[in-house]
């Protein structure tokens, strides 16, 4: 999976990192809002803001925010072992049910501390919880909400990240939402590209 994430090499360990102690009342980009019914889902989750600042700080301008499925990381966890074929049945924890193999186990396991977790995939982001009314959550940014100005004000307001995750998750949003699906280069023709590089210690491979 490629890495659309830019961050530095520092790492978090505090939700004082992440969030603002103190929400404001109004929505603004990045503000997570608690009660959205997503229609799609007929059901109602957290969700995070990922319209942009310059246009919800106008309200000439923008009479519609955009929302993300803002999902806990146990649905999540749950969910994506289902994708992955496991079991219902050993998911659930029935002890008379023959268990995966470790091996398997451990590359799912694997695949979720490193490329989910670690934000390394395209379509969802982790949010680390607050500690207080926020807990670990995945944005899911193919689950969306539109609402008005109005809609949006009478809702929980549940907390404000910080720069550069302010920031960050409305650009992955777009950048989701923009992709281009192309034709992947075949492998014998990337093969074929290293092969003709004057590079002795590549040669040596071959």
């Amino acid at each position: 999976m490629s890495n659309p994430s830019q961050y530095p090499e520092s790492e978090v360990t505090s939700p004082g990192e992440i969030y603002f102690d103190k929400p404001n009342d109004e929505i603004e980009q990045s503000a997570i809002v608690g009660g959205i019914h997503f229609h799609s889902l007929g059901k109602e989750y957290d969700g995070i803001c990922v319209s942009p600042q310059c246009e919800i700080g106008k309200a000439d301008r923008a009479h519609y925010f955009t929302f993300c499925l803002l999902q806990s990381l146990e649905f999540f966890v749950v969910a994506q072992l289902h994708r992955h074929g496991f079991d219902p049945e050993v998911i659930a924890g029935k002890r008379d049910k023959k268990p995966p193999a470790k091996s398997q186990l451990k590359g799912f396991y694997n695949s979720l501390i490193n490329d989910y977790l670690g934000n390394k995939t395209h379509r969802y982001y982790f949010l680390p919880g607050n500690d207080v009314n926020i807990t670990d959550s995945v944005i899911d940014f193919e689950i969306t909400e539109c609402l008005s100005r109005e809609q949006a004000d009478a809702l929980l307001k549940k907390g404000v990240l910080k720069s550069p995750w302010r920031e960050d998750i409305p650009t992955r949003f777009a950048s989701y939402i923009a992709r281009i699906g192309t034709a992947h280069i075949s492998k014998d023709r990337r093969q074929q590209a290293l092969d003709a590089l004057d590079i002795p210690i590549l040669k040596s491979l071959l």
